[in-house]
């Protein structure tokens, strides 16, 4: 019997979890001569078999709760998975997602405050304080059209 002729008498569940060089292993034939036949096989998959999707351990309305004071990545971290599978989640709960780089609340609502910490305070001390990065502190100055200092400059500390 042929190599088409067998792959036309298996079952299609088996056929959609081998992957191609595992097919080409159990005929013993080459990958080639598989991917030669793949007009009649359509719908033989490339790699390995797709893994089951891990399920969303908590309700809708909790999470949709939760994202509201957190981002993407906080939950990830909070129910120890991945950021894409956090976004699974909430898209397949229903929750329109926020775009991308906006914040929930803005780092510093007062602009005066920004300018008096940078004015004092390196930028790391000031990302540390607020829990961001540096760049989050620079996008701020830019933000509120506050000049950065010269590179190599040092910031002149008060002493109480």
């Amino acid at each position: 019997m042929s190599i088409a002729a067998t792959i036309r008498r298996m079952n299609q569940r088996e056929l959609a979890t081998l992957s191609q060089s595992d097919l080409a292993r159990k005929l013993g034939c080459s990958r080639q001569r598989i991917w030669q036949l793949k007009a009649i096989l359509p719908a033989m998959p490339r790699g390995n078999p797709p893994r089951a999707l891990k399920p969303c351990p908590i309700a809708g309305p909790e999470l949709r709760r939760a994202y509201r004071t957190a981002s993407i990545v906080l939950l990830a971290r909070q129910y120890r998975t991945s950021p894409i599978t956090m976004t699974r989640w909430l898209t397949e709960a229903g929750i329109r997602l926020r775009a991308r780089g906006s914040c929930l609340a803005p780092l510093f609502p007062d602009p005066a405050k920004l300018k008096r910490w940078y004015d004092t305070v390196p930028v790391a001390e000031i990302a540390r304080r607020k829990h961001c990065t540096g760049i989050a502190i620079y996008k701020a100055l830019e933000r509120y059209g506050i000049p950065r200092r010269p590179k190599g400059n040092r910031t002149v500390r008060r002493t109480a």
